[in-house]
């Protein structure tokens, strides 16, 4: 529309992180650390009919620190973490349609050292001390966080028992009030177990803080657990997940998330289930998969010609939702001979419109969604004019083993946001390098071994 603004931001930060430790054996350590930054950040607004154009401009020089007292033998640790300084600019002026410039007054938003909650970010003193019971007695660990001024007061004890495979923890945390008592206002607690086999693991939260006389005493009461079975290498396993919460949203026994995953060599799959906010049922709301075929590879001609190839494919499927639904494919394709050629491709193509794929029954149909693939690959014809997979990146590498140099030639490009338009960005890269200077990564290594009885030498690739 005539006069109507867009709009283009450019940004950057540049930040840094210095950290000085001092340790005087385990009687103390005291740890700081110097975090400044620098940001910029410009947005332009111009009409589409008009040559009035705004800018805002706004610059931040800010700095933080962070202390941290330890004594180790004791258990004890004391943080204080503050804001140091903080600039901040803001400057607007316009270019109106005969080019003259017109500033309004910057404005100015400064913050320097003090002592409040809006410099101070972390002030707290903690205990934290480890007591073995015995060879088969586990480890018992009492520990106390106490929040300081002026930040508001907080204490919350803690007790945790380990006992080799089997973990457990309490804790009770107390919030102060504004006449500075300290009130419940959360208990936590946890229980789990890694075994070769088996895992297990329950995380428990109570808001004491929320509960009235007035509602039922488990109102506030919320959960996580898993359960998983697994082989000893962990490619092959089962894996139960519940997220559940006595009350929400006036529906009792709500269940956020029941997830059930199964994961094996090449290949996992998940289906969840959530309680809907509307109806209070539960219905299976997403289902994903992911075939990762890697590594698949073989070699020819003595070893010499080397093979590689790699699949990713990715289908995340929201059934309360279809339009948030996406699948991805990511192949890649290497192709080497010893010392001689080495040739990479691999692309992405993604696919947010899986809607388009629901048969008149309502139901998804994998038949269209690969007739929709076929014709995204069809470059001879019209259909990858019509397709709903979006070629996202691409990738292409050769490089040419001489005695001296090696040359590299590479191709990549981009589906970028561009002035409101997706546009691919190439970039092509063409470059020696002399092999005099040796490289100090390693992709790959090429062995050759001895002879066989034709007198003809074999090779083995490896990285």
């Amino acid at each position: 529309d005539d006069g109507e603004l867009e709009s283009q931001e450019l940004s950057s930060v540049t930040s840094a992180k210095v950290t000085f430790e001092n340790a005087l054996s385990n009687l103390l350590k005291i740890t700081t650390t110097f975090s400044p930054s620098y940001s910029f950040v410009k947005e332009t607004e111009y009409g589409s009919s008009t040559d009035m154009v705004s800018y805002e401009e706004v610059t931040t020089n800010a700095g933080s620190g962070t202390v941290v007292a330890e004594i180790p033998y004791l258990g004890i640790t004391y943080t204080l973490g503050s804001r140091l300084y903080s600039f901040k600019t803001t400057r607007n002026y316009t270019d109106d349609v005969t080019g003259e410039r017109t500033y309004d007054t910057p404005i100015e938003d400064n913050l320097t050292l003090g002592w409040d909650d809006d410099t101070i970010t972390a002030h707290s003193i903690a205990f934290s001390k480890a007591f073995a019971l015995g060879d088969a007695g586990g480890t018992l660990t009492p520990s106390i966080t106490y929040t300081l001024p002026p930040l508001t007061g907080t204490l919350r004890p803690r007790l945790s028992y380990r006992l080799n495979d089997f973990a457990s923890s309490f804790a009770w945390k107390f919030l102060e009030n504004d006449s500075g008592e300290y009130d419940p206002d959360l208990v936590e607690m946890s229980v789990g177990y890694t075994g070769t086999y088996f895992t297990a693991s329950f995380a428990g939260e109570y808001e004491s803080g929320d509960y009235t006389e007035a509602e039922d005493f488990l109102n506030p009461f919320s959960f996580t657990a898993s359960a998983s079975v697994r082989s000893a290498d962990k490619k092959w396993s089962f894996t139960e997940y519940l997220d559940y919460v006595y009350y929400y949203n006036t529906y009792n026994n709500y269940i956020n998330s029941l997830k059930s995953t199964l994961a094996m060599p090449f290949f996992n799959t998940s289906f969840n289930w959530e309680t809907q906010s509307d109806t209070g049922l539960l219905e299976l709301s997403d289902i994903a998969a992911t075939v990762d075929i890697s590594s698949l590879r073989f070699q020819l001609w003595k070893g010499r010609v080397f093979f590689n190839f790699d699949l990713d494919l990715t289908l995340n499927m929201d059934l309360i939702n279809p339009y948030s639904s996406s699948f991805t494919i990511k192949p890649a394709i290497v192709v080497s001979v010893a010392e001689f050629l080495d040739f990479e491709f691999s692309f992405t193509t993604n696919n947010n419109a899986l809607y388009n794929y629901f048969d008149s029954d309502d139901n998804f149909s994998f038949p269209l969604m690969l007739q929709d693939l076929g014709r995204s690959v069809d470059f001879f014809g019209d259909g990858r004019y019509n397709t709903s997979f979006v070629l996202d990146s691409a990738a292409f590498e050769v490089i040419h083993y001489m005695e001296d140099w090696d040359l590299h030639c590479k191709y990549e490009a981009d589906l970028q946001l561009q002035n409101n338009i997706y546009e691919f960005v190439p970039e092509l890269s063409i470059y020696l390098a002399w092999k005099t200077m040796p490289d100090l990564k390693v992709d790959e290594t090429w062995t050759r071994l001895r002879k066989t009885s034709d007198g003809e030498a074999t090779w083995e690739r490896s990285e």
